[in-house]
């Protein structure tokens, strides 16, 4: 009887520990502190760690590792709302990396599937924005890469207006 309780006691401290330390690598975040809450982050495995870790190296310009964090979110082990909060950052980081194609991927599933909405709302804004930001060359190499025929719908139809009629013709 004494073993279990040693074994619970030590379980609820090593999970109040881990609930400090999170909340102390948020509060780092949210001050800015982008290399400190790292710190914290990347010792601690679970979905709202790997988020800001995501959040954390987007905001210091590191796309790529960025992207490599916020994979570990997956829609299994983790709440829609942190699912979605990473998978909104990874579209951002796609977008910084000039990888249109997959950031448009990404913000119209977010608006498809997602009901979170400060996060659908922020997907649907940044998703109009960026069909409205893609020169005539980008339109041509991101229609080709999307996964959605609704989204290639979506680059035409921004495109009337911004280009001259022969070329969102060709498009």
């Amino acid at each position: 009887m004494k073993r279990i309780s040693l074994v619970f006691t030590l379980c609820f401290l090593f999970v109040t520990a881990n609930a400090q330390s999170l909340q102390t690598g948020v509060n780092f975040y949210e001050e800015g502190n982008y290399e400190e809450a790292l710190r914290i982050f990347d010792s601690v495995e679970e979905p709202t760690s790997y988020l800001f870790a995501g959040k954390s190296y987007f905001a210091l310009n590191n796309y790529l590792k960025a992207k490599k964090v916020l994979d570990k979110v997956d829609s299994t082990n983790t709440s829609s709302e942190i699912f979605y909060e990473a998978k909104y950052t990874k579209a951002l980081a796609d977008f910084e990396l000039q990888n249109f194609s997959a950031s448009l991927d990404a913000l119209y599933e977010i608006n498809e599937f997602s009901t979170q909405g400060s996060v659908k709302r922020d997907a649907f804004n940044f998703y109009r924005d960026l069909l409205n930001y893609l020169t005539l060359e980008q339109r041509f190499e991101t229609f080709k890469e999307v996964s959605y025929d609704e989204i290639r719908f979506d680059l035409v139809d921004a495109a009337i207006g911004i280009v001259d009629y022969p070329s969102a013709k060709s498009l």
